[in-house]
């Protein structure tokens, strides 16, 4: 079963969609998970790039933590 909500997604909002391996990136004692994640992200959307480019710099922020193992698939849709 899957929880529902309704979210606001005012111009300028993005949302990023990932696959597992983005959260399953081996650390030292654990693996990045989603908070993690959430920490790069965050980091990388106050530089105010563009979708392409943050993408971009998110997939080499990702393999720059560690090896990924998996198929990584990012999706960021935005509302202008």
């Amino acid at each position: 079963s899957f929880e529902e909500r309704l979210l606001p997604f005012p111009p300028g909002a993005r949302l990023l969609l990932y696959s597992d391996a983005a959260i399953e990136i081996a650390l030292e004692s654990d693996v990045l998970d989603d908070i993690g994640l959430a920490g790069v992200v965050s980091e990388r959307a106050a530089e105010g790039l563009d979708g392409e480019e943050l993408l971009d710099r998110l997939i080499a922020d990702l393999r720059a933590i560690g090896p990924i193992d998996d198929d990584l698939t990012l999706v960021l849709i935005g509302r202008r």
